[in-house]
This record gives structure tokens, C-alpha cells and sequence, in this order.
């Protein structure tokens, strides 16, 4: 798709494997939303247009200045507006699972991950979609974000999206997570380990998790000197900490203290303690740090 994004539409620069690759996300896309032609305009070219855009993170303005065989760019988002955005959200993972229905087995196991990513955000926060703006640590000079959650499997360094749900200032963590279990579950596939972004580390996702008996992994916030007093030595360990201590929905965790050396990396040297809350998995720190 990359090499697509690059060399534009012009059907003459793509390889046989390109095109084949292009037509086949094309067609996933096809047999779950209805895409309607326009008039003189082909529908198949402004959907292999937004998949270009969209695979090279352009904007469709400047692509369809950079090259041929697309419509005005007010042509493009003409019909690309005219998509139902909730119904887009509800398709997404049923075009993914279809996507990835070759690669994964129903009954195995497999390590999930759990991510969430913000993409910059410069305009205004009104209109229909104004609750999908959320805000965030500061950076690319805004602090507004469009975010998404992502649900994919992580097997043999590969990851295999499973779906993509839209972040917005109305959601929760827990109910994000929550939702992707429940996804997991309805395709009939076990949960190996389920690793989780620093984000989640909440009491109520971690009671929830323990209580539905799902192996996960998640890095620890080091945010009291209780926890950092503990973190000595040159070997690795195990201990509990609690959470939300003497309040009603306080929560035991297992702390996996990982000690490595930094040897370099991002400018660090010496021993490096790298925590993470660890339920379900009999796995050795080092194991833990690994996946």
C-alpha cells in the first residue's frame, strides 16, 4: 500500500502484487459498506483514492493535486462525507475479523494488546462530532486530539488488527476494555496474556480483569516513594501492592519488578527497574519484560 500511496493511481506503476493487494482491501470494504456511484463519477476510483490517502497518512487536497486519475479533492470529500461515520465504526472490526480471517484459529490462544492513540487535532470543537475532540498531554503544538482504541493480536512480531473503536470524551477506560474482551470472546479465541498501555493502569480495570480470571500485563505508574523505596538491588522480583488502599474499591496487584540493563537505549545507561502488574501468567520477569 505504501509503494501504491507513492505512485499514484496510474494502474501502469503498480505491480501485479500491488493491484491484488489494493483490489482485495477494496473489496472488504465493499461487501460491508454500501458505497454508491456518483454520476460520472467511479466509485471504485474514490474508494481506492481513500484507501491511498489514508494508507500514507495524505491529505486527500494534496494527493489529488500529486497525481491523476482522481477527482477535485471537493468531489472526493463530497462523497466521502456522505458516509455514515456510525455505521463506518460498527463495520470496522467486521471488516478486520474478515481481513484476518485466514491468519487466526477459533479456540487458540493468542496475546492481545490494547492501545490507545491520539492523532493531532487543529480546527474547532463544534458541530455533531465535537465529543469525538478530546484533550491530552500537549504535543505536535495542540493539546486536542481525534483517538481511537485499538484491539490487535501480537504473534510472532506481527499484529493483526482486530478493531478500532473511536475515543471520545463521553467513554471510560474500563468500558473500553471491557468492550474488547467481549469482542474476543464472541470470536471464540482464548486470551494468552492481555497487555495493556501504561493509560489503563486503574484499580476498577484491574479488579475487573481479576474477576474475569484474564492473564494480563500492564506497566506500573510509579507515582508514590512507597513504590519507588522497593525498587533496589541488582535482581529481579515479585511483590503485591495495593491500590486504592482502605477504601472500598481497593485492589491487590502482583508487582513484576524487571531489572535489565539500559546499555544505551534512548541515552540511558546502568541498571534500569522496569514494573509491571502481573495476574495469570507463570512467566519469569525477564519472560514478562519480553512480551
Amino acid at each position: 500500500m505504501a509503494l501504491f500511496c507513492q505512485k499514484g493511481l496510474k494502474s501502469k506503476t503498480l505491480t501485479g502484487e500491488e493491484a491484488q493487494c489494493l483490489q482485495a482491501v477494496a473489496a472488504v470494504i465493499k461487501n460491508n459498506i454500501p458505497f454508491p456511484s456518483y454520476g460520472r463519477t467511479d466509485s471504485d476510483t474514490v474508494l481506492y483514492g481513500a484507501i491511498a490517502v489514508a494508507a500514507g497518512k495524505h491529505s486527500i487536497t494534496s494527493y489529488t493535486q500529486e497525481h491523476d486519475n482522481l477527482p477535485s479533492h471537493t468531489t472526493c470529500l463530497d462523497r466521502l462525507h456522505n458516509l455514515d461515520l456510525d455505521e463506518l465504526e460498527k463495520q470496522s472490526s467486521r471488516m478486520l475479523i474478515e481481513a484476518a480471517g485466514s491468519v487466526i484459529e477459533t479456540g487458540k490462544a493468542y496475546n492481545f494488546v490494547i492501545d490507545i492513540t491520539d492523532d493531532p487535532y487543529y480546527g474547532t470543537r463544534q458541530g455533531t462530532y465535537a465529543y469525538n475532540i478530546v484533550g491530552g498531554k500537549r504535543k505536535a503544538s495542540t493539546n486536542h486530539f481525534y483517538a481511537y482504541i485499538s484491539l490487535y493480536i501480537a504473534s510472532k512480531g506481527k499484529h493483526i488488527t482486530l478493531a478500532t473503536y473511536t475515543w471520545t470524551q463521553l467513554d471510560t477506560l474500563v468500558e473500553a476494555v471491557k468492550k474488547c474482551v467481549e469482542l474476543i470472546k464472541s470470536l471464540g479465541l482464548e486470551i494468552a496474556s492481555l497487555c495493556i498501555d501504561r493509560e489503563f493502569y486503574v484499580a476498577k480495570i484491574f479488579r475487573y480483569l481479576q474477576e474475569q480470571n484474564i492473564p494480563h500485563i500492564v506497566p506500573m505508574k510509579l507515582q508514590n516513594d512507597k513504590v519507588k523505596n522497593q525498587l533496589t538491588g541488582r535482581s529481579s522480583r515479585k511483590f503485591e501492592y495495593t491500590l486504592k488502599s482502605g477504601k472500598d474499591d481497593e485492589v491487590v496487584v502482583q508487582i513484576v519488578d524487571c531489572v535489565a540493563y539500559a546499555k544505551g537505549k534512548k541515552g540511558q545507561h546502568g541498571l534500569k527497574h522496569r514494573c509491571f502488574v502481573v495476574y495469570g501468567l507463570n512467566a519469569s520477569p525477564s519472560t514478562v519484560r519480553k512480551i
